[in-house]
This record gives C-alpha cells, structure tokens and sequence, in this order.
C-alpha cells in the first residue's frame, strides 16, 4: 500500500514538471541587489535604487521555499546570482554560505558588469565554485563605453583575464541590437583571444533606461528578416572563431530545426527580484506576486499568467509548426504591445510568407504580360 502511494506520488509530480517544462533543473535566478555601479543606456531596469531590498533573513527563507518547491517537484537546484551588480552587495558571502551549505554541487552563476572582478572578489568566486557572466556592448572599447561608460571595457575585460587565470569559466554576454549587429564578427574575434568558454547574445527588449535610449533614436531592436540575417551571421561566426553560442533560444529553429528553445517558452524558471517579488522574467517588469508573503510555490504553480503561458497560447504562433521549439520571444512581444500572449514582432516567417505571396503575384503578372505578348 505504501509503495503504491510513493508510485502514485512520484506519477502525480513527474506530470506536475512535465506541465512546466519537463527539466532536470528548476534555477532560480536571484536579484540579490537592485544598486550598480554602472547607468548603461539600455539597461532594462528604470533605476537601481535599493530602497526596499530584502535583508539577509529574507533571502534565507526564500532559499527555504525553494527547497520546499524543488523537493516537491523532484527537480535539481540551479542559481544565477544577479543584480544590479550583485559584486556590490555585502550579502553575497553569507548568501553564497548557506547555498553551498544546502546544495554543495549545485551550479552557481553571475551575472556581471565585469568592473568589479578585482583579485579578492575573484577568490571569493573561486572558492564558492561559481562561474561568471560578463557583459559587453562592444568588442572595443569605443563601442562598450559608449552604452556603459568611459574606461569599463578596459576594467571588464581586466577582470575577464584574472579569472580566466583563477581556472574560473567565463561566458560573456552582449545585447543584440541594430547597432551591435554589426560588429557580430568582431565580437566572436574579441572572444577567441579572450579565451573565454562562450559568446552569447540576447535581444534587445525596449524597457527601462532603454525606452530613452530608443526615443533618442541611438539604438533600435531588430525585428523580422534583420534578426535573421544577425542571427544567421552569429551561428556563421560561431563556426568560424570556434567559441560556443547560446542558440537554445526563441526564433533560432527557424534557422535550423535542430535549433530552439524548449517547449514552455523558457517559463520553468524562477526570477526574484531584490524586494523579493517573483517575476515573469529578468528583463520585463511584470510582478506576480511577492514571495514572503505569497509563497513561492503558489505564485509559481497557480498564477493564472503562467498556466496562461504553459498552455502555448500565443497569439500568431497558434497554427506553427515551430511552437513547441520556439513560440517567439515572451519578453519582446510584451516589451512592444504589454501583452505575453501576444505576437512576437521580431518573427521574420510572416515577413518570408508575405514576400513569397509578393514574389507569387508578380510571377503571375509576368506570366500574363508575357501571354498577351505571346497572342
């Protein structure tokens, strides 16, 4: 009778996983501080006021929750550290203490501006077994300072080399823009002679600071067959340089079937923010709900958004082929119209169908003129 009930337990959990994504990994990704030393032009977040961030206690009864979730559900742990800059913060130590002491082996990441990657700092990675994140606008330093600042590339790419010699893995992280789109080839150059594990690229998505930068009209994000074209040059460029490209990502099945994003649309993970509101992704402002007072499992498991979002109803994708692998970019369709179900503008397989559809017309036309010619 027991057994059955353990069987019927562990049935019951594997559907529970499966409606959220079906992964081995349920991370969590922490914004253990909202202050930067650092006002990028594009950043997505609107200020990096602290005011109201959670204390130590807090985010060990987060941590607690998470526990709770990830037992329930039979998943593994996984953490992304994030900000702000999450260097800056006085609980990082304490933080990293109580993660390793509940989960020695688990994966551990942070996520950068790279100006910070002093020699202690770097022992502190080191020792905890954490890899890192670097963030580069530019493969020199014209083109990095000019969205993050006068002498950062040179302090990030500084810290870069110490801990590429601390044996630490460093991936590095550039915003996919109109302007930064050409300079593709540049950036998986810088990457080769860095040494680095990976260059990777994420779409520009207009919130925060970034809506200013667009209204000035010094950056745009890509939509439609632009998007391909960078992201056909980035999997070329990849090849060529021989350094690794994030390509688990909405949009890229397009280019390749054996590219993509699960299925979910990459909704089986967690964002707390550092007030400790879960949210629907790092880069969209979207709260679902507050952690402390809400519960963590609730939130995730039972918010009508997210069971929305796992229903893969998204509007324009419903008839594709290519829905399960891809279903568009959640950040960017709700960046442009305030909506997650909503079409994911930077799709280029309707722009494709409408140029066939034009190519087909004018085919018929010539076909017709060169009848009447004919007669």
């Amino acid at each position: 009778m027991i057994t059955s009930l353990l069987n019927f337990k562990s049935n019951m959990m594997k559907k529970l996983v499966t409606s959220i994504g079906g992964q081995e990994y349920l991370t969590v990704q922490i914004d253990i501080t909202n202050a930067c030393n650092l006002k990028c032009y594009h950043c997505y977040h609107p200020n990096h006021v602290n005011r109201g961030a959670l204390s130590l206690n807090d985010w060990f009864e987060v941590i607690g929750q998470y526990k709770k979730l990830i037992n329930k559900l039979m998943v593994k742990s996984s953490f992304v550290i994030c900000g702000g800059e999450p260097l800056l913060s006085p609980m990082l130590r304490p933080f990293l203490e109580k993660v390793r002491q509940e989960w020695p082996l688990a994966p551990i990441s942070l996520l950068t501006n790279g100006t910070l990657l002093t020699a202690k700092n770097i022992s502190l990675l080191k020792e905890f077994d954490i890899n890192i994140q670097v963030s580069l606008d530019g493969p020199t330093a014209d083109q990095h300072d000019l969205k993050r600042g006068k002498g950062n590339f040179e302090k990030s790419k500084a810290g870069i080399k110490l801990a590429l010699d601390s044996d630490i893995s460093v991936h590095i992280l550039a915003v996919l823009s109109k302007q930064s789109s050409q300079w593709i080839a540049d950036f998986f150059k810088m990457a080769r002679d860095l040494r680095v594990y990976s260059m990777n690229f994420t779409r520009l998505i207009v919130a925060g600071s970034g809506q200013e930068m667009v209204k000035r009209g010094e950056d745009f994000s890509l939509i439609g067959l632009e998007l391909r074209d960078a992201y056909i040059s980035i999997l070329k460029n990849s090849k060529q340089y021989g350094v690794t490209t994030n390509t688990n990502k909405p949009l890229f099945c397009l280019i390749d079937k054996s590219l993509g994003a699960n299925s979910k649309f990459g909704y089986q993970g967690l964002v707390i923010d550092y007030k400790g509101n879960l949210k629907v992704s790092s880069r969209t402002d979207f709260i679902l709900g507050n952690v402390l007072s809400k519960g963590l499992e609730k939130l995730f498991l039972k918010h009508p958004l997210l069971k929305k979002l796992r229903t893969e109803k998204i509007q324009g994708c419903e008839k594709c082929e290519y829905l399960t692998q891809c279903g568009g970019d959640r950040n960017a369709s709700y960046a442009t119209n305030g909506n997650y179900l909503g079409f994911d503008e930077g799709c280029w397989k309707s722009e494709i169908l409408i140029l066939k559809g034009e190519h087909d017309e004018n085919q018929k036309s010539n076909n017709l003129i060169a009848g009447n010619i004919a007669n």
